[in-house]
């Protein structure tokens, strides 16, 4: 992707209407503008790729669209990645982050995986995408150290454990299915790694008792 790219690009970012999109559309909004945040405040020459105070005005407005919306979405797995975005948004671009929103984001993320929790296995939709979108939620969740009985712990690592029980012999899962998991074990997508080698590895780390490293944003409220 060029500079130029980019440059073309922008004026199609900054004039979405957040109000017209859909739920999956304000997902994606919300990947693009912390890409563009992240450009202008610490990379792109100042005013090269617009302002931060643009950004963050674009972004306030994107929270609060999926905070509401989040709250109607009956799809388990859009609505935890409308959630997950609302703490990219929150947490990842403005320091240190906004109270108000960070108690928003735990609200919407507690009620999530409680929902969850309370119907996991009684519905049939209850597949690959609902869980590793409610995990995304559960781990942003449990930062910084939760107890070792925090409840959303157990949770996650009953999941992880499954997901671990679910290896082949040769200690790889379904190709559809590695992204996903894969995911939630970093905390991202793991786009740049050599997935092949994953299975094997995680097996290892859960069987040894020990939790796969999630990384964790700063955005439970104290």
């Amino acid at each position: 992707m060029t500079p130029n790219y980019l440059k073309k690009m922008l004026p199609l970012l900054l004039d979405a209407d957040p109000a017209q999109a859909t739920n999956v559309r304000l997902v994606s909004l919300a990947r693009a503008f912390v890409a563009g945040y992240e450009l202008v405040s610490s990379v792109a020459p100042a005013g090269e790729f617009g302002t931060e105070e643009t950004f963050r005005n674009r972004i306030d407005s994107l929270f609060w669209v999926l905070s509401e919306r989040s709250e109607h979405e009956p799809d388990t797995a859009i609505r935890s990645r409308m959630v997950h975005a609302m703490y990219s948004l929150a947490c990842k671009t403005v320091f240190p982050a906004d109270l108000r929103k960070k108690n928003c984001c735990y609200r919407a993320a507690d009620a999530l995986v409680r929902d969850f929790m309370g119907v996991v296995g009684a519905r049939p939709e209850n597949g690959l995408f609902q869980q590793t979108g409610v995990c995304m939620c559960a781990a942003d969740l449990l930062y910084p150290a939760p107890a070792a009985d925090d409840e959303y712990l157990l949770f996650l690592k009953r999941q992880l454990a499954g997901w671990t029980s679910a290896l082949d012999a040769d200690g790889c899962w379904p190709g559809g299915v590695v992204r996903g998991r894969i995911g939630t074990y970093r905390g991202d997508e793991p786009g740049c790694l050599d997935v092949s080698r994953l299975g094997e590895r995680y097996r290892d780390k859960a069987g040894g008792g020990v939790l796969p490293q999630v990384r964790m944003r700063p955005c439970r409220p104290p």
